[in-house]
């Protein structure tokens, strides 16, 4: 019989993601939409996401080399994968997944370009974190930015600060730290060998527009979550609240909380000038535009239309990515 998720133990879990996402993989690399031909002829680029995508395209417009640039969410909606089959894999590792099977298999060339995500605080925590960035299997990482989001707009909003979507970046900007600092006290509690929360938890303090009956509902639900998010002490006693945690877990995780911001301002710099490094770029993505009240569309089209690789070639994931094109003799890729 197959387990709830309550039941499953951690590798259950992730044996059962594993399971999905190679079963996934054999639709999306068959079939009369998956071009072998192409593929054989191009550098392919792989991204998790949608905005990813948009920001490679437009990056690589006027290309040396004959690209071809797909997104995992791409290829779902390509392959018309159902939002059941979605939620059991993790985009991530299918961009590994792909890119190896386009390299090893295949024999292609491509790379994958995925989220740091929590590498980088789980890497601080076991002190094997490292400034220099190297490719592996091709793939390479938003290192020392949590995603692409808070990879790219930073820099953004620092060549067009007046430019109306960036209105509300530092109210934005000031919820997302404080998410952040808790989330990364969620990972350090993780460590202690305490797991009654999880990253889920903060996710689903989010309201959903999809959960509402109208839009004065989810307005009033947005408001009330920007307020929570004005503190961390705010958000903690939520989820301790929601969770129907005690005061000792609710304490330790107080306790990783301070032990998390002092390991980052000791490891990395203070936390003003390096919140790309622990904010959750979805999370500040959300507060964004929900604060002008933009949709998620029309938001990554203005953010794409902004970009330009001029801003971005200076971040270590374009400078490493710059180093391996030379060393495999490729044309200009970005400009």
């Amino acid at each position: 019989m197959t387990k709830s998720m309550n039941e499953m133990t951690s590798a259950d879990y992730f044996h059962s993601v594993d399971e999905n996402e190679n079963e996934l993989m054999l639709l999306l690399t068959s079939g009369a939409k998956f071009n072998k031909e192409h593929l054989k002829e191009s550098l392919t680029i792989i991204t998790e996401g949608i905005l990813d995508h948009k920001i490679f395209t437009k990056i690589s417009e006027k290309s040396r080399e004959k690209l071809y640039i797909i997104s995992v969410d791409g290829l779902y909606d390509l392959y018309k994968v159902d939002p059941e089959t979605r939620a059991g894999v993790i985009n991530r590792n299918l961009v590994r997944k792909y890119c190896r099977f386009m390299n090893k298999e295949l024999g292609c060339l491509a790379i994958g370009i995925i989220d740091m995500d929590y590498d980088g605080i789980r890497d601080l925590m076991n002190s094997k974190y490292e400034k220099e960035t190297q490719p592996k299997n091709n793939l390479f990482s938003t290192k020392d930015s949590t995603t692409i989001e808070t990879l790219v707009l930073p820099r953004l909003y620092n060549e067009n600060k007046k430019f109306w979507i960036f209105k509300e970046y530092e109210s934005a900007l000031k919820l997302s730290k404080n998410l952040g600092i808790v989330r990364y006290g969620i990972e350090k509690l993780k460590k202690s060998g305490v797991n009654l929360l999880k990253q889920k938890h903060v996710k689903n303090l989010k309201p959903n527009y999809h959960d509402f009956d109208d839009q004065y509902e989810f307005d009033t639900a947005k408001k009330s979550y920007f307020q929570l998010c004005q503190s961390e002490d705010k958000i903690i006693e939520r989820l301790v609240e929601d969770n129907n945690l005690g005061h000792q877990i609710e304490m330790k995780l107080r306790d990783s909380v301070r032990d998390v911001k002092s390991l980052l301002i000791n490891e990395i710099g203070d936390l003003d000038s390096i919140y790309d490094f622990y904010i959750d770029g979805h999370d500040f993505e959300f507060i964004l535009r929900n604060k002008i009240n933009l949709g998620i569309r029309k938001f990554r089209d203005e953010t794409s239309n902004l970009v330009r690789y001029d801003s971005l070639k200076g971040h270590p994931m374009f400078q490493c990515i710059e180093e391996w094109r030379k060393k495999k003799n490729l044309a200009i890729i970005f400009s």
